[in-house]
């Protein structure tokens, strides 16, 4: 019966020296919002606005406004000619890692707009 007293006891003892001693978290910080108004605008002026753009826009596309784009990103077309090996976007020549990572993160952070 002491034992039952003092294994309880000491049971006790570890479990609030466990509590007291809580592991510190460290929080993580979250990644920049990436949003077309920050962002992805420039990329599109800078690479797309000479083709999509204007009265006669290549294929018919015009890449000048949020609702443009967001709905050719939804579909999946923007990332897919954007890293086509065979024919990419912009023909001048293929968009660094970098920006074409930064329109993914866009992407998958919901096509924010602000």
């Amino acid at each position: 019966m002491k034992n039952i007293k003092i294994l309880t006891c000491l049971s006790m003892a570890i479990w609030l020296l466990g509590a007291s001693c809580k592991e510190t978290q460290v929080e993580t910080p979250s990644p920049q919002t990436v949003t077309y108004k920050s962002h992805i605008e420039a990329l599109m002026k800078n690479y797309c606005y000479t083709c999509h753009s204007g009265s006669s826009p290549a294929a018919k596309l015009d890449l000048t406004t949020y609702e443009a784009v967001s709905s050719v990103a939804q579909a999946g077309t923007l990332e897919k000619r954007m890293n086509d090996d065979n024919e990419p976007m912009p023909p001048s020549g293929v968009v660094s890692k970098q920006k074409r990572d930064l329109i993914t993160s866009w992407i998958a952070g919901g096509l924010n707009e602000n």
